[in-house]
């Protein structure tokens, strides 16, 4: 019986262990590639991202005609509590010179229980001379990765384990990346709130003790 249980913990250990693999591929002429999965790996060296979501999903991720994306993180951490609702702010790291790039802040919005809005406003040389307005709707993201197309160019996007920062990464022009930190607006409001239920329970604690 003793054996068991080891053997059970064990298991269980070994398959926290490793790194985490992201497999984004599709099959086709101008498909857009999605978000397949997450694999386990032992390590994120070698190629042994990229050769292990072929083994999984052989026919969309292929060097045929469609796109493939391999993204691998150490430490083994599988996509969880990931929350990509509420505003953020751009760190404006993008070069206008060149790109279209987002300025001000990026909204996401909820819609039902399955669909992401996202919300921007880009500006920049690469605009074609005008402010670009990005809104569209996606499924939610079940972890810490997903993926927009924008003005021809599919942007990777990562949420922090935080879900603090949100990073866009352009792989094709590398200088249009940009990444956008959550407002303080949500932390002062959380602050304002326990701040007045401090408040309310003081004023509670005196009215009993002077009732009794």
């Amino acid at each position: 019986m003793l054996l068991s249980i080891l053997f059970i913990v064990l298991l269980g250990v070994s398959q926290c262990l490793g790194d985490t693999c992201y497999c984004t591929c599709c099959a086709g002429n101008s498909c857009q590639p999605t978000l397949l999965g997450n694999l386990t790996v032992s390590s994120c060296a070698s190629g042994l991202c990229e050769s292990t979501c072929k083994n999984r999903f052989p026919q969309q991720c292929t060097d045929g005609s469609g796109r493939t994306s391999y993204v691998c993180k150490s430490g083994g951490v599988t996509p969880s509590n990931a929350n990509w609702v509420g505003a953020f702010d751009v760190e404006n790291n993008c070069d206008k010179s060149f790109c279209c790039c987002p300025t001000g802040q990026l909204v996401n919005t909820r819609i039902g229980s399955n669909t992401l809005n996202v919300y921007g406003r880009f500006i920049g040389q690469g605009c074609g001379g005008a402010p670009v307005i990005f809104n569209d709707n996606i499924v939610m993201p079940t972890g810490y990765l997903t993926q927009l197309f924008f003005l021809g160019n599919y942007i990777q996007v990562t949420l922090s384990q935080d879900s603090q920062v949100i990073s866009m990464q352009n792989p094709n022009f590398p200088q249009c990346s940009d990444s956008a930190r959550r407002s303080n607006a949500n932390s002062i409001l959380t602050a304002h709130i326990n701040t007045t239920l401090v408040f309310l329970s003081v004023v509670l604690f005196i009215l009993t003790y002077f009732s009794k």
